[in-house]
Order: structure tokens, then C-alpha cells, then sequence
């Protein structure tokens, strides 16, 4: 039973910290609340054609690798809606388990196709990959 504790002149409840399980991995593969370390790949893409359905079509091409890359642990991407100058225009976020998932990812072929579909589409695309829990 939780018991009510005057501090400051204001009654607060005790917290207690709960322990969680652990979900495996050692310390070094664990993040901040127990949970196994990911890699996050991040990519930003600028598209020579800026219209809404071009990007559309890029997202639509990026989410169709769900299915086809096995280290693919989350998929996720999206079309600018703000459109401001700064802005790009396709944003890609994929979760792999480790490094070496993602440079799986990378020469898989379907990665490889889409990549060489979307070359003459693309203007230039950033990126960004770190660990995450």
C-alpha cells in the first residue's frame, strides 16, 4: 500500500521504481529502460519532381520493401506536408537489430532496385543512422 508523504506542505504519494524485465542482451546492447539497443537508418530524399503525387510515388515504392527485406525490424516513410523551402520532400525511417542488418539491407536486391529506380528521380537525400532503444 502506497502511503501519502508531506513534503513541501503539499501530501504526495511514495514512488516506487518498478523493476522491469529484462528483454535480453547485456548492458552494452541495452538502452536506458532495459530495452535492446537498434540502429536507426534515417534518409531524407529531395526529388527533382516536388509535386505531391512524385513523392507519393517514392513513399509507395519505399514502403513496398517491407515485405522483401527479412533485417527490416520497422519500416516507415512519409511525404513532407508543411513544403517549405527547407523542407524535403520523402522521409525514410528503418529499425534494423544491428549493424549488420543494415548492411544487409543495403546490398539486398531489392534495396539495390529501388535504389537504382529512384537514382534518376532523386536530386540528392541526406542520412543519418544511430542507436536507439
Amino acid at each position: 500500500m502506497k502511503t501519502l508523504q508531506v513534503r513541501d506542505g503539499i501530501p504526495r504519494r511514495e514512488h516506487y521504481q518498478q523493476s522491469r524485465p529484462q528483454r535480453g542482451g547485456d548492458a552494452e546492447t541495452r538502452g536506458a529502460i532495459g530495452s535492446r539497443v537498434m540502429l536507426t537508418h534515417v534518409v531524407f530524399f529531395k526529388l527533382i519532381d516536388h509535386s505531391p503525387s512524385g513523392a507519393a510515388e517514392v513513399r509507395d515504392h519505399i514502403l513496398a520493401l517491407r515485405d522483401q527485406i527479412p533485417q527490416l525490424r520497422h519500416l516507415e516513410a512519409g511525404v513532407d506536408v508543411v513544403r517549405s523551402e527547407r523542407s524535403w520532400d520523402v522521409a525514410l525511417l528503418a529499425r534494423f537489430d544491428d549493424r549488420a542488418g543494415l548492411d544487409a539491407y543495403a546490398v539486398h536486391p531489392a534495396h539495390v532496385a529501388f535504389a537504382e529506380w529512384l537514382g534518376p528521380r532523386r536530386e540528392r537525400s541526406c542520412v543519418v543512422d544511430y542507436e536507439s532503444p
